[in-house]
């Protein structure tokens, strides 16, 4: 009887498998973004919301906590450096790293994020109280 009993606790904690996060999850390693936003944020402007739906967004995480985040929108692109920090089960994103490429208007947009990390079936969503970006394995880098 014990051994049965022993058989299906090891049966569980194997089909439950980890969905802990950890930095080796992300370093190296190229996502493709979609941004889902609080609607009363965009309820006021909808082309804006129309914009991001359109937008093509790329993050890129490197081994040293740092990493570039590309956005294009039809002919116009544009990329971004980051520095980030995994804590647990929070993942703090801090654009405001010094670069020629960044402009005022994007200075001005929220430069330190911390997000919620929760493992995806396709990857892995990052959620705030503003938004939800869902990331998937950028497969073509």
């Amino acid at each position: 009887m014990k051994h049965i009993l022993l058989f299906f606790a090891l049966a569980i904690a194997i089909s439950c498998g980890s969905t802990k996060v950890t930095e080796n999850d992300f370093e190296g390693k190229s996502f493709n973004a979609s941004l889902k936003v609080d609607p009363s944020l965009t309820s006021a402007n909808p082309a804006a919301a129309g914009f991001l739906a359109m937008a093509k967004m790329r993050y890129d995480f490197k081994t040293d906590k740092e990493g570039i985040f590309y956005t294009q929108l039809g002919g116009m692109s544009a990329e971004q450096p980051f520095k980030w920090q995994l804590e647990g089960d929070s993942l703090t994103i801090d654009r405001s790293v010094q670069s020629d490429v960044i402009t005022t208007a994007e200075k001005s947009f929220s430069e330190i994020t911390r997000h919620l990390v929760k493992k995806t079936e396709n990857g892995f969503e990052l959620v705030n109280k503003n938004a939800r970006i869902e990331l998937r394995p950028n497969e073509s880098k």
